[in-house]
């Protein structure tokens, strides 16, 4: 019998999805699953040699939870002595290192007398002199986190930052604190500057299955959140995830990963979130976990998250609805309750208080372990990131020996050579745009908006409305993603997956650049290197994209585009 949690009755699968959960938990129990999970096999999921070694060394998020319960005291006392010092705490991260500190700093209200959270993970030169704006460097703890050290946007920021902190503080290293893996760059350079502190993360755990590590609950922490409540319902979700996989006990962790691969397999790969606006960020963060983990091999789940509401859905959906009472989510719960009328797969994930967030982060990884499992892939390696990040460090090399940079004042679209049957030599006006880009997608496709953008309210509003254009004219599931925060999350996925996707890549002539501190290149020659790394890559696995670039005023330039 599995121990007796609440949240072994926290899913709710609809009459729709039943024969995905009843496929799908049929051959993870046959596999013996939830026991091999937590025994660590690796042959769950691969057999070769590089593979196992990678599985093996990847599975610390199993225990993580426990072992961080152990330390939530320790973090407490952490956060009191920041408290003292600091009105703000900002992330300087990517990927994983940064997308569960911005769930719990959109979730979690911000708490009296602790330092407020953010998280840079643009190298936008807007974005970031924005958030440099909202900021006293003086009274600002920034986190410099980074699991292997060497990963340039955390490294870019950090130097901007420690240059501002030397001009306004004595000792500014001691406005400084790294989360790192043992024995990296990182942790040498941290100790060298003299660093607050240094935090060293267990070294077994993926970036995208860090949320309840060091990496997310050090700025939770800091900012005052309840850590230690939200590492115990992490343990109570880990209990109710031990359970035998079949149709009596109910293991909420794998069967959900059941219905996800199951459905995946019989073609409704487009994972579709519905939830409260406030739990948006969340919707990212899953994007990443799911994404990352799945898209490979030619196979891939497709998280889609912050969609506008149709009602229009293709048959290629599956739905999940993570029910909030503590927040307003009416439309969403109306939406899940009609498409679960219509026979349509869906899933109910109960989600009482803010505090079970930490169950929900549990519930998904153990979930995307199980998908993986059934579609035969190895969830915990990203085979496909390194080649954009190659891509754009040679663009960088090329843009930072030019003494003019090319942010081009002027509109132009390139397409990639899969999309160029359709759209080569072609006089594409920005009105037209929509019109070419969804001639290019067929059913079963997703369409892909990439902004290497400031985001902007503007720029929110502008790509929101064109997303809602774009789905209402094809008819595709479509996701959206800032760069290069994308290239750590769904990028995986673009590449590796199926070859499903069309992109619509969105790059803009910065108003002001800003130079990165002791480099060659500035935040603006980076990011239009990640955006054309990312083009390129894309382009050799034979993609369809356009890249957009939206000159001078690209607000102006995507209302225009949006109009059709």
């Amino acid at each position: 019998m599995p121990v007796s949690t609440r949240f072994t009755q926290c899913l709710n699968i609809s009459a729709g999805a039943q024969k995905y959960l009843e496929t799908g938990a049929k051959e993870l129990k046959a596999s013996s699953f939830a026991a091999r999970l937590w025994a660590r096999d690796a042959a769950l999921w691969k057999s070769e040699p590089e593979h196992r070694a990678i599985i093996a060394n990847s599975l610390g998020w199993l225990s993580v939870p426990r072992l961080m319960l152990d330390r939530a005291d320790e973090l407490a006392r952490f956060a009191d002595e920041a408290r003292l010092e600091f009105t703000h705490v900002m992330v300087l991260g990517m990927g994983g290192s940064s997308l569960a500190p911005e769930v719990f700093s959109k979730l979690f209200p911000s708490r009296p007398g602790y330092p407020k959270l953010s998280v840079l993970d643009s190298t936008d030169p807007g974005w970031v002199a924005r958030m440099a704006a909202e900021i006293d460097v003086k009274k600002t703890l920034f986190i410099f986190s980074s699991k292997s050290g060497g990963t340039v946007e955390p490294n870019s920021f950090f130097k901007y930052f420690y240059e501002q902190a030397e001009r306004a503080c004595e000792s500014p290293a001691k406005n400084f604190v790294a989360i790192t893996d043992p024995g990296t760059s990182l942790e040498k350079f941290a100790s060298g500057l003299n660093f607050r502190r240094i935090f060293l993360n267990p070294s077994d755990i993926g970036g995208r299955f860090s949320a309840l590590s060091l990496f997310g609950l050090v700025p939770a922490a800091v900012s005052g959140i309840d850590v230690k409540t939200v590492l115990s319902r992490a343990v109570e979700m880990g209990e109710a995830c031990r359970a035998e996989t079949d149709l009596t006990y109910q293991n909420p962790g794998v069967w959900l990963g059941a219905v996800m691969g199951a459905a995946a397999k019989a073609g409704k790969d487009k994972l579709t979130l519905l939830c409260a606006p406030e739990m948006q960020s969340f919707g990212l963060w899953v994007e990443q976990l799911v994404a990352e983990s799945t898209g490979k091999e030619g196979l891939g789940i497709v998280p889609i998250a912050g969609e506008e509401h149709s009602a229009n859905y293709g048959p290629d959906r599956i739905f999940v609805h993570i029910k909030t009472p503590f927040l307003a989510d009416k439309s969403a719960a109306a939406l899940a309750s009609r498409l679960s009328a219509q026979g349509r797969p869906v899933i109910t994930v109960e989600m009482p208080e803010a505090a079970d967030l930490g169950a929900q982060y549990f519930l998904w990884e153990t979930a995307t372990a199980a998908a993986g499992a059934l579609l035969r892939i190895d969830p915990f390696d990203q085979p496909n990131v390194q080649e954009a990040k190659a891509l754009a460090q040679s663009a960088l090399k090329e843009l930072a020996n030019n003494k003019e940079a090319p942010f081009a004042a002027e509109m132009s679209i390139t397409p990639s050579r899969a999309a160029c049957e359709t759209l080569c030599g072609a006089n594409i006006p920005p009105d037209e745009l929509v019109r070419f880009f969804t001639s290019l997608i067929k059913p079963g496709d997703y369409a892909g908006i990439l902004a290497y953008l400031d985001g902007s309210p503007e720029a929110d509003a502008a790509l929101a409305r064109l997303r809602g254009v774009i789905g209402k004219k094809s008819g595709a599931a479509t996701l959206f993603g800032y760069g290069p925060r994308y290239l750590h999350s769904t990028g995986q996925l673009h590449k590796g997956g199926a070859n499903n996707g069309v992109f619509l890549i969105f790059t803009a002539a910065p108003k002001k650049d800003i130079p990165v501190p002791t480099a060659s290149y500035t935040f603006a020659q980076l990011e239009y290197a990640q955006a054309e790394g990312d083009f390129k890559a894309l382009d050799e696995k034979g993609r369809r994209a356009l890249r957009v670039h939206l000159g001078a005023e690209p607000a102006k330039v995507l209302s225009e585009i949006a109009k059709q």
